[in-house]
């Protein structure tokens, strides 16, 4: 159950699944974009369509990348790093519209790629690619995508029925909730095994509950 202290917050995030994996993407991709320098600030960031792959360096020191991309509507944002050089310790940050930083994810070591997930409501963002210790570069070009799955729309008291057909799947849906509402979210198997996990976002993304088996 979730107790709601501010007006119209979302609901969007279902996720009725094993754990998540990710497999790495081949080298052979080839970039739709490539980065636009000087775009080491959010004014001058180079803009990314959603589901294509742009390339960028890291050079010279503390370099950094922005890259802005546009949601139409709730959902997953899903981000990787790939053909990272083994010369930085890569990370990714995702940042509003207004310069704020939602997240922010560093990789284990050098030459790590690196996968990112953020619910988010419709707008511009920010993708921020950069070395951690600002201290390497790299002349090799890494790759970024940036996918999106948007969010199944449904009121209160309405059910909805879905389908885990493969392992990882996860069901995004979204629903507005006014000030000091009470939700209460269940999920029952109608047919084979459920062993359900659900998770309740703000619009920012900020993760407002989680449970998992009987929920309510």
């Amino acid at each position: 159950m979730a107790i709601f202290s501010k007006k119209r917050l979302i609901f969007a995030f279902l996720l009725l699944s094993q754990i998540f994996f990710f497999s790495k993407n081949s080298f052979s991709a080839q970039p739709s974009i490539c980065e636009l320098e000087n775009n080491n600030e959010l004014t001058s960031a180079t803009a990314l369509p959603l589901d294509k792959y742009a390339s960028g360096t890291i050079n010279p020191l503390k370099d950094i990348d922005y890259y802005k991309i546009n949601v139409t509507a709730a959902g997953l944002l899903s981000i990787s790093l790939t053909n990272v050089s083994n010369q930085i310790e890569a990370f990714i940050s995702i940042f509003n519209k207004d310069g704020l930083r939602l997240v922010t994810k560093f990789s284990d070591a050098r030459g790590m790629n690196i996968n990112l997930e953020r619910m988010l409501s419709e707008g511009d963002y920010y993708i921020c690619v950069g070395d951690t210790p600002g201290k390497h570069i790299s002349l090799v070009p890494y790759l970024l995508k940036a996918n999106f799955s948007p969010a199944i729309s449904f009121n209160c008291g309405e059910i909805v029925q879905g389908s885990i057909s493969v392992k990882g799947e996860k069901d995004i849906y979204t629903l507005t909730a006014s000030a000091n509402d009470k939700v209460t979210i269940r999920a029952t198997a109608t047919s084979g095994y459920l062993d359900a996990y659900l998770e309740l976002y703000a619009p920012d993304g900020t993760n407002l509950a989680k449970a998992r088996g009987q929920i309510d």
